[in-house]
C-alpha cells in the first residue's frame, strides 16, 4: 500500500483522482452504462505511479485506484476532507 502523508518533501505537491464507491459483494452488477458513483480524493505527491492499486489518500481514507474516465473527473465531487486537510497542513486555513 502507498501512504500518502505530508512528511514528504513534497508537500506542495499533490495529485487528485476519481475514487468509485465500493460496491457491496451482493451488489447489483448493472449494464455498465451508466454513471459511477465515487468522489474524487488527493493525495501527496506527484502522481500516481499507476503500479500500487491501494494508497492512503490525504484525508486518511484506504482507497483502491483504477484507471478514470473522462467522465469520471466530471461527476465525481472532489472529497471536502481531502481539501481541507491540504489547507491545513500548507498553513493556509482560513477563519
Amino acid at each position: 500500500m502507498v501512504d500518502s502523508c505530508p512528511t514528504s518533501p513534497h508537500i506542495h505537491r499533490v495529485f487528485w483522482m476519481p475514487v468509485p464507491d465500493q460496491v457491496p459483494a451482493s451488489g447489483e452488477a448493472g449494464d455498465g452504462a451508466g454513471v459511477r458513483a465515487g468522489t474524487r480524493h488527493a493525495f501527496w505527491g506527484r502522481r500516481w505511479d499507476g503500479q500500487e492499486a491501494e494508497c492512503k489518500t490525504v484525508c486518511g481514507v484506504v482507497v483502491n485506484l483504477d484507471e478514470s474516465s473522462p467522465l469520471d473527473w466530471i461527476s465525481m465531487a472532489e472529497c471536502g476532507d481531502c481539501r481541507a486537510e491540504i489547507l491545513r497542513v500548507r498553513g493556509e486555513v482560513r477563519p
